[in-house]
């Protein structure tokens, strides 16, 4: 709870307040972390109720990625693939955890990898509420389409794009970029 706490900036603190509560906050985790995992190996795997908790928190690790977000992507990654893991585990899977790990794997130029994460989240966006599922299959088919243009694989980009376009014309980023695929098709 309390690196729950120190987590997130509260009113009245200063940038040095608000930096030395999110490295606190990073330590206090890692300590958590770390103190389970050394009662799974002096149980045999068998963890107390609270640690099984601790263990299983989704939520948990999700913050932890957002306290590495500007630091590490490398510690960023491994949290947000922990998070994706427990809730595979729990058949409850989050389609923004198949997204964030996918556009991890986009900036660290695994392309195969970050499409077939993002086709997945896709995929697993039809499971949540029309509102919810519309907004995020926005944003994924937007990073598809540029993991497609990434791949140079301007034809299935350029459908991607107009696919976003048909259902949000007003999408800015989405008509800039279907005009650079077209240029790229038609340079070809």
């Amino acid at each position: 709870m309390l690196a729950s706490l120190r987590a997130y900036p509260r009113p009245g603190m200063s940038t040095v307040d608000v930096a030395q509560d999110k490295a606190k906050a990073r330590e206090l985790f890692d300590r958590v972390v770390k103190d389970v995992e050394l009662e799974a190996t002096r149980s045999g795997g068998k963890l107390s109720g609270g640690s099984r908790a601790v263990a299983e928190d989704i939520e948990m690790f999700v913050e932890v990625a957002r306290l590495w977000q500007a630091d590490s992507l490398e510690r960023m990654d491994r949290a947000l693939k922990e998070a994706l893991r427990i809730s595979e585990a729990v058949g409850q899977v989050d389609p923004r955890l198949i997204n964030n790990v996918g556009v991890l794997q986009h900036l660290e130029g695994n392309y195969a990898v970050a499409r077939s994460s993002y086709e997945r989240a896709l995929m697993q966006a039809t499971t949540l509420n029309s509102e919810t599922a519309e907004g995020l299959s926005t944003t994924v088919l937007y990073n598809l389409a540029r993991v497609y243009e990434d791949e140079g694989e301007e034809l299935l980009a350029k459908g991607a794009y107009e696919k976003l376009l048909s259902r949000h014309p007003e999408y800015i980023d989405g008509k800039s970029r279907k005009r650079n695929a077209f240029t790229l098709l038609t340079c070809l």
